[in-house]
């Protein structure tokens, strides 16, 4: 399972964007149960589609220490596999990557707290649209796992 992820208004909540480069640990905790969950059954692949993405490396020495805090935080058997381009919207950038990678468009979710990004979304693509006041919750996590589920009966 490919799962292009945004931090801001996902792994932490509005409230704390004022201090940059912040992960909640309710929110983070949701998602690790969620990542656990899902990775008993499939491989995961996160790819950073967040402003985040500036500090990511494909080489753990060279990413921004908010990149490592981030990967540190999440099961050890699951970390940041890529980033994105910086294209005309988030859209593009992720139909860029999936066909450059030759991702099943099917086993992608996209994890993001603003659908204003993604203006030419394909219905293929299944979406997760977190709540940015709340972050990433129980009920975000539960439907991760329920689109992973689904996803693996597609195989």
């Amino acid at each position: 399972m490919i799962i292009f992820l945004d931090i801001d208004g996902v792994l932490n909540t509005k409230k704390e964007w004022n201090k940059p480069f912040t992960l909640n640990k309710n929110c983070l905790h949701a998602f690790n149960n969620a990542l656990t969950e899902c990775a008993q059954r499939d491989s995961i692949r996160i790819i950073l589609i967040s402003s985040w993405r500036i500090g990511f490396s494909q080489y753990e020495d060279r990413c921004a220490k908010y990149i490592s805090e981030l990967n540190h935080s999440l099961p050890s058997n699951i970390k940041i596999w890529g980033k994105t381009k910086e294209l005309n919207n988030r859209s593009e950038e992720i139909l860029d990557y999936i066909t450059s990678h030759k991702f099943n468009i099917h086993k992608c979710i996209i994890i993001d707290d603003d659908k204003s990004l993604y203006p030419s979304l394909p219905k293929e693509i299944n979406t997760l649209w977190i709540n940015p006041n709340e972050g990433f919750s129980k009920e975000s996590a539960y439907r991760l796992i329920k689109y992973e589920v689904k996803c693996n009966d597609l195989s």
